[in-house]
């Protein structure tokens, strides 16, 4: 039974890990090879030559995340409208809370859609390593960790946000 909700848990891990890679940066060819790869993900890639070129995503990724939809939590849920304001600061404070060091010069400020879902993939790594070591205190604590970050974070903008990108 642990060993499929470890299997489970690592499948969710791994999306969002790739979901923070692909929302913090523009896709490179390695990954766009990746993505190839992918079920649910390859048929939305034209084909290339063997070596991708990442060029065009790039330049989508910027008109995008650069010009038009911004994706951070600040923007969605505090009354400043600006980033680092106390929305960021509870990013960190749960960031440090669950020993999640937010990667360096990733994006302009702590509450950025990927740093959050890079969180997630986080808590998911702690809570899959504790039952595969029998911890189940443990374990119980980086799930309630997952469950304050998709409450308090993500439920409270990433809607609102994803409607933007569709419009």
């Amino acid at each position: 039974m642990i060993t499929e909700s470890v299997k489970s848990i690592r499948a969710r891990q791994s999306l969002y890990h790739l979901l923070s890679r692909l929302y913090l940066a523009p896709p490179d060819a390695a990954l766009i090879a990746e993505l190839r790869e992918l079920p649910g993900f390859a048929e939305h890639i034209a084909p290339q030559p063997p070596t991708p070129n990442p060029q065009p995503l790039a330049i989508e990724y910027e008109r995008i995340f650069g010009r038009n939809v911004y994706p951070y939590e600040s923007l969605y849920v505090d009354r400043e409208l600006m980033l680092n304001t106390d929305a960021a600061d509870r990013v960190v404070e749960l960031c440090a809370a669950s020993g999640y060091g937010i990667p360096a010069r990733t994006a302009g400020a702590p509450d950025h859609l990927g740093i959050e879902l890079g969180l997630m993939a986080h808590l998911l790594d702690l809570e899959a390593a504790a039952l595969e070591a029998g911890d189940i205190l443990e374990a119980g604590r980086a799930h309630e960790l997952q469950v304050s970050c998709l409450r308090t974070h993500l439920s409270a903008w990433v809607p609102v946000c994803t409607r933007t990108l569709r419009s």
